[in-house]
């Protein structure tokens, strides 16, 4: 999902991880995918941890959706994702989702 910054890209992500949840998935949010940092694992209602860290070099749960802020960069790593839960939010810039 692209947009010109103020559009809503941020709000979206946030609406759609709300709803994929209250729906029962499971989503990963990466604010900032440069291989630099943790991300959060946010588990469906139910699972007995609610929300955790996960390092950032760990594959993302199976059948999570993955939410990627693509604020500064290119996507370096993605691993384990199903494309078809991959959610990649970013102002127009081939060069960060290009390779998708």
């Amino acid at each position: 999902m692209t947009g010109t910054p103020g559009v809503g890209k941020t709000t979206f992500c946030n609406f759609f991880t709300w709803y994929l949840l209250g729906k029962g998935k499971g989503v990963v949010l990466d604010k900032s995918p440069r291989g630099d940092h943790d991300y959060i694992v946010l588990h469906p209602p139910g699972y007995q941890r609610g929300v955790e860290v996960y390092p950032e070099n760990s594959r993302v749960p199976a059948g999570y959706f993955y939410m990627v802020d693509v604020t500064g960069g290119e996507i370096t790593d993605v691993k384990g994702v199903d494309v078809g839960r991959l959610v990649v939010l970013k102002s127009p810039n081939t060069k960060a989702y290009g390779e998708l």
